[in-house]
């Protein structure tokens, strides 16, 4: 599995989770009286402030990534570090 596959799946998975916290947060706080001009700004709010934290979280989760990958192959240039690799790779390659 490499690094973009995980990216591209962790992408989905967060935009999908924030999607649903941001709908029911709207849900929540909405009153029932808000007229349909109102409720279609509300609606178009929500989906920036999605997209936003979506953008957001992702970075943060791309830096955590990249410094977890960058320790990672410092590390597989180690003795004890390619025994680990080694058995990592087996392991991702069995998923």
């Amino acid at each position: 599995m490499s690094i973009m596959l995980v990216k591209a799946i962790g992408e989905v998975v967060v935009s999908i989770g924030i999607g649903a916290i941001v709908k029911n947060v709207v849900k929540a706080t909405t009153p029932a009286t808000v007229g349909l001009a109102k409720r279609v700004c509300i609606g178009v709010g929500a989906l920036a402030l999605d997209f936003m934290i979506t953008d957001a979280v992702m970075t943060y989760a791309e830096k955590t990534i990249g410094k977890v990958f960058a320790k990672v192959e410092e590390t597989k240039h180690t003795q004890y570090g390619t025994k680990i690799y080694d058995l990592c790779e087996e392991e991702i390659h069995r998923m």
